[in-house]
């Protein structure tokens, strides 16, 4: 083992030579790696050697990129940049990964951190070769599937491929309906992108090829043909589980979401789920509320067609849980349409009928808030509804209107514990949609600061991995503390490792150095070795 590890280090030694002449590491530091470079190599050759052992190699291959790319910038020298393109790091990380996936085969974690990191790094061509190893080794897993697709489609723009792929994973596990709802979702993005670049260009869609369902590629034919393959393929299932009715409602969500989507592919799918479950009733009221499509103000008529439509589904289903949904979709919805009925002719509509529909009304005695609330009592209300949440009284819904009215009904005063409140008690329940819009609801309509607002909107953002919406947040809490606090620096940096930024994580690391007032702590915290940091 002894000579395979010096044989290892003698190909680094140009490398290293370089990195010394170009005075980015003095000779003290290059003996310090050179013995780093050995303990190292003799752990992942050793026969007990462990998954940690490898990904500390990895880690600390791009944390001395890291550290050499700053030194490069801060030096300034005009000279080629030895760590870029295909310099000392780029080489040396796909050997690491590659040997600790040869180890760890059966590690499908490990062959997604391979795979981002190939794709981070910008090398499609590795990507490519590593989710096609990575598959043969688990065509049975269907994040592997989807991450290699997703890339394709969204990271590489090659439609053809991501299809091809989809469908093989289809093929390999036909009752997924993860991989069924994700591909359905994958053909509407793609024709909702097609029909919004020909509106833009001005030309119209003309339909000379139909698909398998009869429908023109424009009016959605592939997309009811995954749609019937999804009912196919999942078989018995689809009748006898209530849960895979209302996972089916989904496919009417994703075309309610989109821009630019064909009224007849909603339709269609609208028809074949109400044949399909003609008596289902979650199905069905999600039929009429297409009609109200998100991200568009609702008209009277569409809200009228949606009501009607419900209303019909009650009378020839005879159902109860239906006849409460329309009950809750007045109560929601009567300021919009003055053709409404009320909620008390519907319940007695309801009644006539023989359902016994009631609305559950605030539970008496419970703490209400209002516009002259303080924050503790705002505490108290949550801790109260908290305490009995198990019970029948106000939804998260509810909870919610209520702290964001508390919030917003004097802006000129307010309070950013209301807000933090309110925000932490969203992401307390799970719900991180509704709170990414509570907190951009606070930062875009309030004037700031919002430090504490900040700090919970960074939580919520780190649970959805969304890089994007993290480096904007970062960059809105040091304005307010970058000269003074280290840890939010370093708390950002390490975000963008963990999402392998690499290059973005070199960018914070040389900012906080010129933002900084006193940067000693920032520079000692970085330079720990990643055996210091683990323990």
């Amino acid at each position: 083992m002894g000579d395979l590890v010096e044989k290892r280090l003698e190909s680094l030694l140009p490398d290293l030579r370089l990195l010394l002449r170009a005075r980015l590491i003095s000779d003290e530091e290059l003996q310090n790696l050179v013995k780093k470079y050995r303990d190292m190599e003799q752990r992942i050759l050793r026969q007990d050697a462990t998954r940690r052992d490898y990904m500390r190699c990895v880690s600390h291959e791009l944390n001395c990129e890291l550290l050499l790319k700053t030194r490069f910038e801060k030096i300034g020298t005009k000279q080629k940049n030895p760590y870029q393109g295909e310099g000392l790091v780029q080489q040396k990380n796909h050997p690491h990964f590659n040997r600790a996936v040869k180890r760890f085969k059966g590690d499908k974690e490990l062959w997604m951190q391979y795979a981002r990191h190939c794709v981070k790094s910008g090398s499609s061509r590795a990507a490519g070769k590593v989710f096609a190893r990575a598959l043969a080794l688990h065509p049975m897993n269907e994040d592997l599937w989807l991450a290699a697709w997703s890339w394709e489609f969204e990271g590489n723009n090659n439609t053809k491929t991501a299809r091809r792929l989809a469908q093989r994973s289809l093929r390999a596990i036909p009752k997924s309906r993860k991989l069924w709802l994700e591909y359905f979702r994958l053909e509407m993005i793609y024709l909702s992108k097609l029909r919004g670049r020909r509106k833009a260009l001005g030309i119209e869609a003309s339909d000379n090829s139909e698909g398998s369902s009869g429908l023109g590629f424009w009016q959605g034919g592939v997309v009811i043909t995954i749609l019937n393959g999804a009912l196919g393929a999942l078989g018995d299932d689809v009748d006898n589980s209530h849960e895979t009715k209302n996972y089916f409602c989904q496919y009417l969500d994703i075309c309610k979401q989109l821009p630019l989507v064909p009224t007849t592919l909603t339709e269609n799918v609208t028809e074949i789920l109400a044949r399909r479950f003609p008596d289902d009733p979650s199905v069905l009221e999600a039929a009429a509320l297409r009609y109200l499509v998100d991200g568009e103000e609702w008209s009277e008529k569409a809200v009228l067609d949606a009501w009607t439509e419900m209303r019909k589904s009650s009378l020839e289903l005879e159902s109860e849980t239906l006849w409460q949904a329309c009950t809750i979709f007045i109560q929601k919805n009567s300021s919009l349409s003055r053709s409404l009925p009320t909620v008390e002719e519907t319940l007695l509509d309801a009644r006539k009928r023989g359902f016994m529909i009631s609305v559950e009304d605030e539970q008496p005695g419970a703490l209400e808030l209002d516009e002259k609330s303080s924050p503790t009592e705002c505490r108290e209300y949550i801790r109260d509804w908290v305490s009995r949440e198990r019970e029948e009284g106000p939804t998260v819904e509810d909870v919610s209107g209520q702290l964001q009215n508390r919030l917003f009904s004097d802006v000129r005063n307010y309070n950013e514990t209301i807000a933090v409140l309110w925000v932490a008690f969203l992401r307390s329940h799970g719900n991180l949609s509704e709170t990414r819009s509570a907190y951009e609801l606070i930062l875009n309509s309030i004037p700031g600061p919002h430090e504490e607002v900040v700090r919970e909107a960074i939580e919520v953002e780190k649970q959805t991995h969304s890089i994007k919406k993290l480096r904007k947040l970062y960059n809105l809490r040091t304005q307010t503390c970058g000269e003074t606090d280290t840890e939010v620096w370093l708390d950002w940096i390490q975000s963008e490792k963990d999402a392998l930024e690499w290059k973005a994580a070199a960018g914070v690391y040389y900012k906080a150095l010129r933002t900084l007032a006193d940067s000693s702590q920032l520079v000692q915290s970085f330079s720990t070795s990643p055996e210091q940091n683990d323990d």
